[in-house]
């Protein structure tokens, strides 16, 4: 990136030279440096604004207990049906949270461990995935025979991820964005800059024309031996 920085500065340099320098051209060339830390400081900050907090459901089920009265369960899929089989003991639900930053793409992501929820008579409660509860143990030996990775992450960390690739991608984007934006702004400013120039230089021209200040408007009739301007200090010569 610092060698690609110094060749794009020899280019500007080099070519630079073939044109006016004024405070225009040396604005344009500014921006091009300028708003490469600009990018950064956009991802940076929708890294830390733009949030999207989700909670996945991974599975569903059921907790039954059987004509032997041995508790068991059935771990489906969110979508799948849950059959039953034996007396009704509690409802399963399987979920997962993240968390993702950045937008269009994400640009950072923390996935919480799978929570599994019973159901109580007030509602679902999560499970410890270490009880010695006997829904627990039904539970956890449904979930590795059917879904086998989701039961390997029920006890595992927080995982935070920085996706650098796409971190990268983002701020030559944005940077490739904001170089032409920066530019016809500069382009726009210098217009009005000389369009404002011009209306002035119209009213001074109007001015002198009617024996006036072209600065202040004061009236200089009978004042031609003065050099200047008695209210303002314009030079009248």
């Amino acid at each position: 990136m610092i060698g690609f920085l110094r060749r794009l500065r020899h280019d500007i340099n080099y070519h630079s030279a073939r044109r006016s320098a004024d405070r225009w051209s040396r604005a344009s060339d500014a921006w091009l440096f300028v708003s490469l830390p600009v990018a950064v400081i956009i991802v940076l900050v929708m890294s830390v604004v733009i949030r999207l907090d989700e909670t996945l459901n991974l599975a569903a089920g059921v907790v039954v207990r059987n004509s032997q009265g041995v508790i068991d369960a059935t771990i489906t899929g969110p979508s799948q049906s849950v059959p039953l089989v034996g007396t009704f003991v509690a409802s399963v639900e399987v979920k997962q949270r993240r968390e993702d930053t950045g937008w269009p793409v994400t640009l950072w992501q923390r996935v919480h461990p799978p929570e599994v929820l019973i159901s109580t008579a007030t509602g679902f409660e999560a499970m410890d995935p270490d009880s010695a509860d006997p829904r627990a143990r039904a539970v956890r030996a449904a979930l590795n025979r059917s879904m086998p990775a989701v039961a390997s992450e029920l006890v595992s960390p927080v995982k935070d991820e920085w996706r650098f690739g796409a971190v990268i991608g983002t701020i030559a984007v944005i940077w490739l964005v904001l170089i032409p934006i920066g530019v016809v702004g500069i382009l726009l400013a210098r217009g009005v800059a000389a369009l404002g120039a011009g209306v002035m230089e119209s009213v001074r021209r109007t001015r002198r024309a009617r024996g006036l200040c072209p600065r202040c408007g004061y009236r200089t009739r009978g004042l031609e031996f003065k050099e200047a301007c008695p209210e303002c200090g314009e030079l009248l010569t």
